[in-house]
């Protein structure tokens, strides 16, 4: 492994944590400008490795924890789920899926934290359930025929108009 690839490759990055204090400059002081990486031309981007040790730090913006990144609302998984399958599919039967495959509690429950983290997370600030794609997926694939639909719903499908 040559050194411009020792250089491209992610295993030798060093990752810091920075606390800033304000000092008073001096000549001897080295000043430090942080860019995010989306903000550079891409001829900023290409001279990014001939900077060397010029003490200019690069920040490549990371995706930063949100609370329910890719989970659905109730009704939006419904809505997949219906469009998806060739019978009526509603808030009852999406209720009834669950609470029969047992991926989540009733409310009410103590603990409703409990839940199949696959399908189903539980969001205490905002006291509600939110519902993972391979759960729709999950949904789709056992409620395409009329003996699956009945099991995972406990009710006989009706074709759509």
């Amino acid at each position: 492994m040559g050194t411009a690839d020792v250089a491209q490759d992610s295993r030798f990055e060093m990752r810091h944590n920075v606390v800033l204090n304000q000092v008073k400059r001096g000549d001897d002081t080295l000043a430090i400008q942080f860019t995010r990486w989306d903000d550079l031309t891409e001829d900023q981007k290409v001279h990014i490795a001939e900077l060397g040790k010029r003490g200019q730090t690069i920040i490549r913006e990371q995706k930063r924890s949100v609370v329910g990144l890719g989970l659905l609302k109730p009704r939006e998984a419904e809505h997949h789920v219906a469009d998806a399958l060739p019978y009526v599919f509603n808030n009852h039967h999406f209720m009834r899926s669950w609470q029969i495959e047992e991926i989540r509690p009733r409310s009410g429950n103590a603990n409703p934290e409990r839940t199949d983290e696959r399908y189903c997370i539980y969001d205490e600030l905002s006291d509600s359930y939110g519902y993972t794609e391979a759960w729709v997926q999950w949904l789709i694939r056992h409620c395409v025929t009329t003996s699956g639909f009945e099991k995972v719903t406990g009710r006989k499908p009706q074709p759509k108009d």
